[in-house]
């Protein structure tokens, strides 16, 4: 059984390639930064209308960008697997948006893009798994902002690999390596999320 897990994102995506369970191939893919400029000429729109137009086609054409990488990197392997396990991204509750300063039409729906965009090249037969990030980790647990703080699921990540499959994620690697291989643990039986608490599930 050929198994692909993915972390997606429109900079960096986390790959892991499984076989039989195993993990044998596991990168960042990198993406754009922007798109190109807007060139077409749309009478009808206002300056604000045309500023969000722009940005909602860089978005697309990110998008696009990296499920070509992401096929680029998986070779055939992408068009023939049996499972294809892709992070589901969550538009969090209002109040928890407002104190991050997040907004869900630049963040979680281009990363929606993607994931579409890499289900469409899975065989017809594979079977797709598009969990929420609480649904492995348990608790929801963001990425730190800075390097230098932890990530509490890479150890546990970690623990669950053999010998030869740490060789693959070596020390430093990007989380977003880290989430696809602890999503591909997850879906492989290999992983148990941590306890859930009350309102987060």
């Amino acid at each position: 059984m050929i198994a692909i897990s993915i972390d997606p994102g429109l900079a960096v995506s986390g790959v892991a390639v499984w076989q039989d369970k195993h993990l044998v191939a596991a990168s960042a893919i990198k993406g754009r930064k922007n798109g190109p400029p807007l060139t077409a000429r749309i009478d009808q729109l206002s300056p604000k209308q045309l500023k969000q137009l722009a940005m909602n086609s860089g978005h697309v054409y990110r998008a696009k960008f990296m499920v070509r990488a992401i096929k680029l990197y998986c070779g055939p392997l992408l068009e023939a697997c049996d499972l294809l396990i892709v992070e589901w991204p969550k538009v969090r509750r209002e109040k928890d948006r407002a104190r991050r300063g997040s907004d869900p039409n630049r963040g979680v729906v281009p990363l929606a893009a993607v994931c579409e965009g890499l289900a469409v090249l899975a065989p017809p037969a594979a079977k797709i798994l598009a969990p929420w990030p609480e649904h492995w980790k348990g608790n929801h647990t963001p990425k730190p902002k800075r390097k230098s703080d932890p990530y509490i699921p890479e150890g546990r990540v970690r623990a669950a690999l053999t010998p030869g499959e740490l060789s693959l994620v070596p020390e430093g690697a990007a989380l977003d390596v880290i989430d696809a291989v602890g999503l591909g643990l997850w879906a492989c039986g290999r992983y148990s999320p941590a306890r859930v608490y009350p309102g987060t599930e």
